[in-house]
């Protein structure tokens, strides 16, 4: 996946859920790098980290929202990204298959 179409997709993640763009990029690269690691088909991957970053961002919040102190936001972001933190650097030899081009919007749109 392109950067670019990597950014669009964490734009919208973002004000889905609304976190940071920061906190979501880290949450999405983490996901992303995680399920790379053991996949033998890359062409979906970007659709599964991003499945995967909403249902972990979702859950972070209304774990948050059951608690009592508006400071647990920042405490639901530490839990996102606790043991997700992996380096991650995409290049386009990654996947030995050419993977269709898709908009983000298609990409982001078939998670709901």
């Amino acid at each position: 996946m392109r950067t670019e179409d990597q950014g669009h997709v964490v734009t919208r993640i973002a004000v889905d859920t609304g976190f940071p763009p920061e906190v979501v990029r880290e949450s999405y690269l983490a996901a992303l790098a995680e399920l790379s690691a053991d996949a033998s088909v890359h062409i979906y991957l970007p659709l599964f980290a991003a499945k995967r970053t909403i249902a972990r961002l979702r859950s972070a919040k209304s774990e948050s929202a059951n608690q009592t102190h508006s400071s647990n936001l920042d405490a639901a972001r530490d839990e996102v990204l606790s043991g997700t933190q992996v380096a991650f650097a995409a290049t386009s030899h990654d996947c030995p298959h050419p993977r269709p081009q898709q908009t983000p919007q298609r990409q982001v749109a078939a998670l709901a």
